[in-house]
């Protein structure tokens, strides 16, 4: 005598045949593509002038030296670097850090730069200048500072609007204010910052800034800038034997206050 299958085990069978044609239910089986991040940059623009072939990195562990891993680019006409941060997860948590290398970096107002200078930026800011090196090295000395702060400090050292400080002043509409901006800029790198931050006296470098801030706003109350004077004529010099900061209008370049200068 003939035995039937329940229906519910015709049914069980059926099912079964068309998973087993489909491949079955076991993903396991399912080819995977591997994932990869998207692509991300981070536009940096590096300044005293416009610094073009400056080393400029994110220092993503803090030490102030370009280490491997860390993005990296040197940077290209208006000092524009795009770092590649596609593996960090958070660009904004960390410093940017330039290098302008005597012989190599070209600052597009002035030339080639003849003296090598670093010069950084608080977390979050990609605008690197000579300003804003100021800022993030008053955070650097009092990490309990916030940003704010410190910008407020750096510009009551130096006398110049807080709000300036941490953007691009080449591209202030104020024209007599973009001027002294960049005078201020220019001396700053010139006679103060290290050519490298990853050992420099953080305090000296903010004293000397100090320094060269007041000698700076002594001269311009007298000797206001004028159209004719450029932001590279106005040079302090080294301390005198009285340890006095000397500010002077040297417009060839010679460090000596010609009478063509006065």
């Amino acid at each position: 005598m003939d035995k039937k299958l329940p229906v519910i085990s015709l049914l069980s069978l059926a099912i079964s045949a068309i998973l087993a044609g489909c491949g079955g239910g076991d993903s396991s089986s399912q080819p995977t593509t591997p994932t990869t991040p998207e692509a991300k940059s981070l536009s940096v623009k590096a300044i005293d002038g416009y610094l073009k072939g400056a080393e400029v990195w994110l220092d993503t562990n803090g030490n102030n030296v370009l280490d491997s891993g860390e993005p990296y680019a040197l940077s290209m006409k208006g000092g524009v670097a795009n770092l590649d941060v596609t593996n960090v997860a958070n660009p904004g948590a960390y410093r940017v850090l330039v290098k302008a290398i005597a012989g190599k970096t070209v600052d597009e107002t002035t030339g080639p730069v003849t003296k090598s200078f670093a010069m950084s930026a608080p977390a979050g800011v990609t605008v690197v200048t000579p300003l804003s090196t100021l800022v993030d090295q008053t955070i650097q000395q009092n990490p309990t500072l916030t940003q704010a702060l410190a910008v407020a400090k750096v510009a009551e050292d130096l006398k110049l609007p807080a709000d300036k400080l941490l953007g691009d002043f080449l591209q202030e509409a104020d024209a007599s204010l973009k001027k002294t901006l960049q005078v201020y800029a220019i001396n700053v790198a010139a006679e103060v910052l290290p050519s490298d931050l990853a050992d420099a006296d953080i305090k000296q470098v903010l004293d000397d800034s100090q320094a060269v801030g007041k000698a700076l706003d002594d001269y311009l109350q007298t000797n206001p800038l004028d159209d004719e004077t450029s932001p590279d004529d106005i040079r302090v010099t080294k301390p005198n034997e009285q340890g006095v900061i000397v500010v002077i209008k040297d417009s060839d370049g010679d460090d000596v206050a010609d009478a063509a200068d006065a």
